[in-house]
Parts: structure tokens; sequence; C-alpha cells
């Protein structure tokens, strides 16, 4: 391990993983929005398709009315459709950053507690050599 690397800068790396741990889950919660608008459109895009067909059934008066109806409801759904694909692109890259967040924080809390437990041993050991050294002074 590099010696130059301290206990604060791996307590450091472990906090900022946590924020980015802390930012992954926010990426999730705003993927999970845009999947619930992207569904509210896709079902107002269904309302709009049904309206338009009903249209078409009743008379052909309502032909005009019934094409733009149509057209609202295929751009609803390909804007839908845009926005279910972007929120998956989202989840995908917020899942690959949480995973990645959390292999950090675990690298960086497993290299805290080696330096910890290095610190110990010597303690332990200046505490042996410390008194035999006192014992040798003549």
């Amino acid at each position: 391990m590099d010696p130059e690397v301290t206990a604060a800068d791996l307590a450091r790396a472990v906090s900022d993983a946590r924020q980015h741990s802390e930012a992954a889950a926010v990426h999730e919660q705003d993927a999970a929005r845009l999947a619930a608008a992207a569904d509210h459109h896709a079902d107002e895009a269904a309302v709009h398709a049904d309206h338009a067909a009903r249209h078409e059934r009743a008379a052909s008066v309502a032909a005009a009315r019934t094409q733009v109806h149509e057209h609202d409801a295929l751009a609803l759904l390909e804007h839908a459709r845009i926005e279910e694909q972007e929120t998956h692109q989202l989840r995908q890259q917020a899942h690959v950053l949480l995973v990645h967040t959390q292999e950090h924080e675990q690298d960086a809390a497993r290299a805290l507690a080696q330096i910890q437990h290095q610190s110990r041993t010597v303690v332990e050991i200046a505490d042996i050599v410390a008194p035999a050294a006192t014992r040798q002074t003549p």
C-alpha cells in the first residue's frame, strides 16, 4: 500500500463514494419520475387514438378533426417512446454508477481497515520494544 495515503485520505474517499452513491440514488429517482411521465403520455396517447377512431366511425364530416387527433396521438406516442428510451438509459447509467460507487466504497473501507490494523500493529510493536529498550540502557 502507498505510504503516502493516509487514513484521512481514505475517509475522504469513503465520503466521496457515499456522495456518489447518493447522487446515483437521485438519478434513479429521476429515472422513475421520467418513467411515470412516459406512462402518463402513453395513456394520453391511447386516449387520443381511441377518440380519433370514434370520430372516423361517427361521420365523414369529422375526418379533418380525426386527422388532427391522430397526429396528436402519434406525436404523443413518439414522445412517450423517446422518454421511455431516455428513462431506460438513465436507469442503466444510474445502475452502473451505483455499482461503481459501491465498489469504490468497499475498496476505501478495506483500505481504511488495513491502515487501522497496521497502525494498531505498530503501536503493539512499540509497546513491546519500548520496555525492552529501557531495560537494556545501562
